[in-house]
């Protein structure tokens, strides 16, 4: 949803009179932007996850060999 209000905002911004190609070229770029900062968002707690998987099964076997 918000990438189309990306676009619906590029195209309030441009002039009635602007040649279409400018206008789809601003809009991509609107776009990628907007890609990216939603992948930045997702990526954001990957590194926190990714050690604690790393480190759980070490916990369990302490567990074990405690046990």
């Amino acid at each position: 949803r918000s990438l189309l209000r990306e676009v619906d905002k590029e195209i309030a911004l441009s002039a009635a009179d602007a040649p279409r190609d400018a206008l789809q070229a601003r809009a991509a770029f609107r776009l990628e932007q907007a890609q990216s900062a939603r992948a930045r968002s997702l990526a954001r707690g990957v590194g926190l996850l990714a050690t604690i998987g790393a480190v759980a099964p070490f916990f369990g076997l302490f567990g074990t060999v405690w046990g």
